[in-house]
C-alpha cells in the first residue's frame, strides 16, 4: 500500500520487481488491499491496461491510510499458524464481505486441497460456538452466526490462539479506530475505585467485549428477559454500567443497555466476585439458587453421614461458585477442570455420591451439569469434610495489590481445609505477631523460612493442588498460649 501512496500509475510488473514477488502474488495482495479500502471507505484502486494501477483517494483518506500503515510498521505482525490466520480473517469480515479462496490460498502458499482441509479444521473450531463457515460462490468464505456467539468466540480466540507478545498488536489491528488504551485506563481506574483486581485473562475479556460494544453497535446482542431481571441486582451489573457510563461520557456516544447486560453476564461466567463479608446474607433474587444449595447440603450430608448444616463457609462457597456455573452452562461457556482426574481418584466416595447433585441441578435449573463443573462442587464438599481437622494458621506474603490478595485468601479458605486462617502481610513485616505465630508462610517466591511454601499462582487449579499436596508434608502446628496479644484488639 505504501507504493500506491507514492502517487502516479505503476505497472503490476514493476510492483512485482520492487516487492520481489510474482505478478500473481501481487494481484492477490491487491485484492486484499481493495477489500481493506472498501471496508474502511478509504478510496479505491484504479486500473488501466498498459498504464498500470494507482490509488484514487482524497488527502484525508490518504492520511488515514498512512496512520493505519504506521500502526503496524516495524512490528512484524503475523499470525504464523495457518488455521488461526484463517479464523482471524473470517472474524475481520463484515456481514457483506466474503473471503476469496484464491487470495487465501495465495497468501498461505497452499494448494486447493490443502486449503479445503484447513477450512474443515476451521469449521471444527467454530462448531463449539455454533458458528458456520459458508462457501458462497460469489463472495467466497463467510461466517453465519448469532451475535452473542460471535463475540464470545472472538474473545476466546484472542486469549487462546494469539501469543501473549502478539495479542496487543493483533487487537489494535482488529479494533482499528478505537482507542484501546483509553478503554484500558477507564477499566483500570474503576477497578481501583471499586477495590477489585482482575486476572489478566478476565481483564482482556472485558476489554474485548467493551471494544466490541463500540465497534459493532449496529449489531445488537440478545439477552433473555428473565436474565435481565436477575442480572440487574448483581454487583457485576453495577460495575459494567459504571464502565459504559464512563465510556459514553468520555467518547460522547450512546451504547445499548443490552451490551451492559451482556458484559455483566460475561463477568459472572468468568467467576467475577466482589470481595465482601463471607457471612453476608444472600439476597432474595438468589432464592432458587440458595434452595438448591441447601438441598444439596442436606442430601449430601445424609449420604455421607456428615452434618454440613452449620457450615456457612461451605454454603457461601457453593452459592458463589454455582452462580457463575449456572450462567456458564446456560450460555454455552462450560469451564474445564484440570483437577477432575485427581478429584475422581482421591475423593472417590464424594464423587460417587454426586449423582444426586446432577439430578437436583436438572430439577432446579433445567440444565445438565458437566463433569467438570461437578468436580468443583465435589472439591468444595470434600474440603468441608476435612475442615473439622483444620489447625493451621497461614500468612500470605503479598507482592501484589491488597484486593488481589483478598481474592487469593478467599480461594485458599474455600479449597484448602487444612488452613483455617490467612493473614495478608508484606515481606517486610517479619516482626508482626501474626507472622511469628503462623504455621505456614505462603509466597510466590522464597522468603527463606522453614515454614515457607512457594506457589507461583494460587488462582489456578494447579496452584491449589500443589498447595494441598505440600500441606500434607507440613509438621503438626505448634501449640500456642491462649493469652497471646491480638492485633484485632489494638487501637
Amino acid at each position: 500500500m505504501t507504493k500506491l501512496l507514492e502517487g502516479g500509475p505503476i505497472p503490476v510488473s514493476q510492483l512485482a520487481v520492487d516487492l520481489h514477488m510474482s505478478e500473481k502474488q501481487v494481484r492477490s495482495r491487491l485484492e486484499q488491499v481493495e477489500d481493506l479500502l472498501f471496508y474502511h471507505e478509504w478510496g479505491r484502486i484504479c486500473k488501466k491496461p498498459r498504464i498500470g494501477i494507482w490509488l484514487e483517494a482524497s488527502e484525508a483518506q490518504q492520511a488515514q491510510i498512512r496512520d493505519y500503515i504506521g500502526t503496524f510498521e516495524g512490528h512484524g505482525f503475523e499470525i504464523d499458524d495457518r488455521q488461526s490466520y484463517i479464523i482471524y480473517r473470517l472474524f475481520e469480515l463484515n456481514r457483506r464481505q466474503g473471503l476469496s479462496a484464491r487470495s487465501l490460498a495465495d497468501k498461505l502458499y497452499v494448494s486447493t486441497p490443502t486449503l479445503n482441509k484447513l477450512i474443515r479444521s476451521v469449521q471444527d473450531y467454530f462448531d463449539a460456538w455454533n458458528i458456520t463457515v459458508l462457501n458462497d460462490r460469489r463472495s467466497g468464505y463467510l461466517l453465519q452466526y448469532e451475535e452473542n456467539d460471535f463475540r464470545s468466540a472472538l474473545a476466546s480466540f484472542f486469549l487462546e490462539n494469539i501469543k501473549d507478545d502478539e495479542r496487543e498488536k493483533v487487537m489494535e489491528r482488529y479494533f482499528y479506530g478505537i482507542d484501546l488504551s483509553a478503554l484500558k485506563r477507564i477499566i483500570v481506574r474503576l477497578e481501583h475505585e471499586w477495590h477489585l483486581h482482575f486476572s489478566n485473562q478476565v481483564f482482556t475479556q472485558m476489554l474485548v467485549f467493551v471494544a466490541l460494544a463500540i465497534s459493532r453497535s449496529d449489531t445488537p446482542v440478545h439477552v433473555r428477559q428473565e436474565d435481565v431481571k436477575l442480572l440487574e441486582h448483581y454487583n457485576e451489573y453495577l460495575f459494567a454500567k459504571a464502565i459504559f457510563d464512563e465510556i459514553e461520557r468520555v467518547e460522547d456516544r450512546t451504547l445499548s443497555e443490552e451490551d451492559v447486560f451482556y458484559l455483566t453476564m460475561q463477568m459472572i461466567c468468568a467467576g467475577f466476585v466482589r470481595i465482601g463479608d463471607p457471612a453476608q446474607p444472600v439476597h432474595s433474587y438468589d432464592e432458587n439458587l440458595t434452595r438448591f444449595v441447601d438441598e444439596v447440603i442436606d442430601s449430601m450430608g445424609s449420604i455421607l453421614d456428615h452434618d454440613f448444616s452449620h457450615d456457612q463457609q461451605l454454603r457461601q462457597s457453593l452459592i458463589l461458585h454455582l452462580r457463575s456455573a449456572v450462567f456458564r452452562l446456560r450460555h454455552g461457556q462450560p469451564r474445564s477442570n484440570e483437577l477432575l482426574s485427581y478429584i475422581k481418584k482421591e475423593f472417590a466416595q464424594v464423587y460417587a455420591a454426586s449423582w444426586m447433585i446432577s439430578m437436583l441441578f436438572e430439577k432446579y435449573f433445567d440444565l445438565m451439569i458437566t463433569d467438570d463443573e461437578l468436580g468443583y462442587i465435589v472439591l468444595l464438599l470434600q474440603t468441608a469434610l476435612e475442615r473439622k481437622d483444620v489447625k493451621y494458621k497461614a500468612v500470605l506474603i503479598a507482592d501484589f495489590s491488597r484486593s488481589y490478595g483478598e481474592l487469593i485468601r478467599q480461594r485458599i479458605l474455600s479449597y484448602v481445609p487444612e488452613i483455617k486462617e490467612v493473614r495478608i502481610l508484606s515481606r517486610f513485616e517479619k516482626d508482626n505477631p501474626h507472622y511469628q505465630q503462623a504455621d505456614v508462610i505462603l509466597s510466590r517466591t522464597s522468603v527463606h523460612d522453614r515454614r515457607n511454601i512457594v506457589v507461583e499462582n494460587l488462582l489456578t487449579e494447579e496452584g491449589v493442588l500443589k498447595l494441598r499436596q505440600k500441606m500434607q508434608d507440613m509438621p503438626h502446628p505448634i501449640s500456642r498460649s491462649s493469652t497471646i496479644f491480638s492485633l484485632d484488639c489494638s487501637a
